[in-house]
């Protein structure tokens, strides 16, 4: 005679006959949508299971159901994504982002680069935000083209005509700001540089 034990699925208990059962076959018995994903909990460490195995009865099993595809927010748009680790190119190409794009990750308020090779996280309400890989900034009145992130003040000399030799500085509000001319300057779009001669002589 088959042993009738209990199980728990999302808190609830059924009992069933010991033995082997397909995982479908667990999600069909607790009224669970074949598109989530079903997760055995033993001790505290939960293993989602692959849809297509079964799994073995003995009685006191705890199993834990999500849905595959959770809610997530990029540019102010929602997207399902799939639950699990996702690579930040699938999450580009989900919202339309350009490949050569960065896509940040708001954590508490602050925004965190992803690098374009990486994976992230998706448990569900994560906010991602994209920017331009290349920005424009403002060097004398003239606007130019230079990547997003860490540029040195050398690079931005160059891209704006600026003579090596010449004092770079940065318009912050309306104040001139000067700025390490060996140093780099972190570049998101819309910076503004005026450059002097060094020594501050006039033509």
């Amino acid at each position: 005679m088959p042993t009738l034990v209990r199980i728990l699925i999302d808190g609830k208990p059924h009992d069933l006959d010991q033995g082997s059962y397909k995982v479908e076959d667990l999600k069909k018995l607790a009224g669970i949508p074949n598109a989530n994903e079903l997760a055995q909990d033993v001790n505290g460490v939960v293993t989602t299971l692959d849809p297509d195995a079964s799994v073995s009865i003995d009685g006191g099993e705890v199993f834990v159901s999500s849905p595959a595809k959770v809610e997530i927010t990029i540019n102010g748009k929602v997207h399902k994504a799939r639950r699990g680790t996702e690579a930040v190119s699938v999450l580009k190409k989900l919202a339309g982002v350009p490949d050569a794009d960065q896509l940040e990750q708001e954590l508490n308020g602050v925004l965190t680069p992803l690098d374009a090779n990486d994976s992230v996280k998706i448990a569900g309400g994560e906010v991602f935000l994209s920017f331009p890989a290349e920005v424009t900034i403002t060097v004398d009145g003239k606007p130019v083209h230079i990547g997003r992130g860490k540029e040195p003040v050398s690079v931005i000399k160059k891209l704006g005509g600026v003579p090596a030799a010449n004092q770079l500085d940065q318009d912050v509000n309306g104040v001139l700001t000067p700025i390490d001319q060996n140093g780099s300057v972190d570049i998101r779009g819309g910076e503004v540089f005026v450059s002097y001669p060094a020594t501050g002589s006039s033509s």
